[in-house]
């Protein structure tokens, strides 16, 4: 009889650990990342009896975890990429619905510039308009200024994003070592507490979502966490904290490092998932050319209009000035150079030839290279300058750096065109609308000949304002002109022949004659004294508005900003797609791990009742036993 009751009892204890198992289940069905569990009951070896086998209950050989490891692989995977494209669309969205804001984007402040400037064109001589045009110009450069400053902030704000995800993965993996610790205290890989394991698990979810990780498990049922391109986050009960660190070519942003003995390991560039890897992705491949090229056109736009207003002439009598100023280039040295002495002088110098990327220049073996980062390439050297002229639209001056071999400097020529741009005239009068020369045809030529109104080639020369008369002196060869200064009477260009449709250069500016002229004839080119009602000059600088000034001539003001426009929106939508399919996948996966290693009620409620009447039917055994064995004893 103590074989029955040693059966019996065995049967007790495996199905109240069946029911407490079964309790625990149903306790957890709201807790996240916990895997359902399972008994694992196995029958005792049979005792022999001569020729038979009498079994002698069961044993409970496990409490296992019901998970499949290649579903929970794949929700660590899916929701690494889920979290970066999240993140990126976030900010993405909404560089988007800044830059295309029906009022507080560019085009509308440019719409009301350049139709205020034909207001002036129009109407030269009168205040209003003038007026008009500097309010309108003002608008432009803060609608510039906000932009930029906007663009700014958010990349402040990644940094400190950076910052605080850091410290989320710090705490993470130093969880996850403790987890490590306790499972490898207990001993046997192939027998772990399902709770530490589900813990672990989560938390390895909680950092897949802040940074791709692998993970390797180790004999002792510990895993190590792998970052970048194979750097130790944790190993055993040990974790390795991530820092942030002056980005060594831009000093002035962030990178991520692995913190060790021997210093701080960059990995910026091999985190490539989680909410890191978004801010990193956004920061890198759309906000920084979103800048730069927002940079392009206030400095293509400063310069193109400073070009056409200082050849006109203003209402008080005098040559124009700028209209507006712009940022210019910035140069950072690597924090990484040796003993290098001051930094490349860079400038612009065509920015028709701007680009939208950011270069390098670097120093070895005596020759500066310069190298355009957008696409890798080499456009200028090596060579040992110390002048590169029209790279890209750029002149480089290295005269005063005394670079070593390994030194390096980040050029950034546009990033900080629109923070700068400023509107630099204050008195209406001081518009260029005129032209500074008129030309005019003497009332008692004979000929039909005439002469154009004239273009302004350098308003830097000396004589641009002395009158000129093309005179067909009677006493020259048939069918030439003498250009002669008419102060000095200095003959400046004799006995030139004559071609209808001709051009004429001189003193900085350029005519063109037409028709058929005869000896004795005057044309002349001199001050436009009185000029308020003149708008050549006016008209000109309206016509910046449809000239393709960018890309090399290919490309107007509206039409860059419009390409800025279509190139956030295309990679913003390209992102919220990818994110969409991503969020998808990892949906299913998560609900493939529901459907296996979830707590299902009705399963569990069937459990628990087969259970409870399993241990009831084996109390009653023990009942019978006690009977049996009661009975045996009154027997004797």
């Amino acid at each position: 009889m103590a074989d029955l009751l040693n059966t019996t009892v065995s049967g007790l204890t495996a199905y109240q650990t069946a029911l407490t198992t079964t309790s625990h289940n149903i306790s957890n069905v709201g807790t996240e990342g916990y895997s359902r569990q399972r008994v694992e009951l196995n029958s005792r070896l049979p005792q022999s009896f001569g020729n038979i086998h009498v079994g002698q209950g069961v044993n409970l050989t496990d409490i296992s975890r019901v998970i499949d490891e290649f579903t929970t692989g794949n929700i660590r995977e899916f929701s690494s990429s889920f979290h970066r494209l999240d993140m990126f669309g976030s900010f993405a969205s909404r560089v988007e619905n800044l830059i295309a804001d029906d009022q507080g984007s560019l085009m509308p402040a440019l719409d009301e510039f350049f139709n205020a400037m034909n207001d002036v064109a129009n109407d030269p001589s009168a205040n209003a308009p003038r007026v008009a045009l500097l309010g309108a110009a003002e608008n432009l450069d803060q609608r510039f200024q906000s932009l930029a400053t906007e663009m700014q902030k958010m990349e402040q704000e990644i940094d400190d994003r950076i910052t605080y995800e850091v410290g989320d993965i710090n705490a993470l993996t130093t969880e996850i070592a403790r987890i490590n610790d306790s499972i490898a205290r207990i001993g046997a890989s192939d027998n772990q507490p399902s709770d530490l394991l589900d813990q672990r698990e989560q938390l390895l979810k909680q950092l897949s979502e802040k940074i791709t990780v692998s993970v390797v498990e180790q004999t002792d049922g510990t895993l190590n966490v792998l970052v970048g391109s194979g750097q130790l986050l944790v190993t055993g009960s040990h974790s390795v904290n991530l820092t942030t660190m002056a980005d060594a070519e831009q000093p002035d942003r962030l990178a991520v490092a692995v913190q060790s003995s021997s210093g701080n390991i960059d990995i910026t560039n091999n985190l490539t998932g989680g909410e890191i890897g978004g801010l990193l992705d956004f920061r890198d491949n759309l906000l920084d050319s979103a800048q730069n090229r927002l940079g392009r056109t206030a400095i293509a736009m400063a310069e193109s209009f400073n070009n056409q207003n200082v050849q006109g002439y203003d209402l008080n009598g005098n040559l124009g000035g700028n209209m507006f100023s712009s940022g210019n280039p910035e140069v950072l040295p690597n924090i990484n150079n040796n003993v290098a002495t001051g930094v490349p002088t860079v400038t612009v110098s065509d920015a028709t030839a701007l680009t939208v990327s950011d270069y390098r220049a670097s120093f070895a073996a005596g020759a500066y290279t310069i190298t355009r980062e957008s696409d890798n390439t080499v456009v200028a050297g090596p060579a040992a300058g110390p002048v590169f002229a029209n790279v890209d639209g750029l002149d480089f001056d290295f005269s005063g750096v005394g670079a070593v071999a390994g030194d390096s400097f980040y050029i950034r020529p546009t990033r900080n065109g629109a923070l700068g741009f400023q509107a630099q005239i204050t008195d209406p009068n001081a518009i260029a609308a005129a032209s500074p020369i008129r030309t005019t045809s003497n009332v008692a030529n004979i000929g039909d000949s005439s002469i154009s109104t004239g273009t302004i080639t350098d308003v830097t020369d000396a004589n641009l304002l002395d009158t000129v008369d093309i005179f067909f002196d009677p006493a020259n060869p048939a069918g030439t002109f003498d250009v002669v200064d008419r102060a000095t009477a200095t003959v400046l260009q004799n006995n030139v022949a004559y071609t209808a449709g001709m051009t004429v250069s001189q003193n900085g500016w350029q005519v063109q004659l037409t028709g058929a002229a005869v000896a004795g004839d005057v044309l002349t080119v001199e001050e436009n004294v009185g000029a308020a009602t003149d708008n050549q000059n006016a008209l000109l600088l309206a016509d910046l508005r449809t000239q393709q000034i960018l890309d090399n001539g290919t490309t107007t003001f509206e039409q860059s900003y419009s390409a800025l426009t279509s190139e956030v929106g295309v990679v913003t939508q390209q992102v919220n797609i990818n994110r969409d399919v991503e969020e998808s996948l990892l949906n299913s996966a998560i609900a493939e791990r529901e459907s296996i290693s979830g707590v299902n009620l009705d399963e569990e409620a069937a459990d628990l009742i087969r259970f409870q009447q399993a241990y009831q039917a084996l109390a009653r055994v023990i009942e019978t036993a006690n009977t049996i064995f009661q009975t045996l004893i009154d027997v004797t």
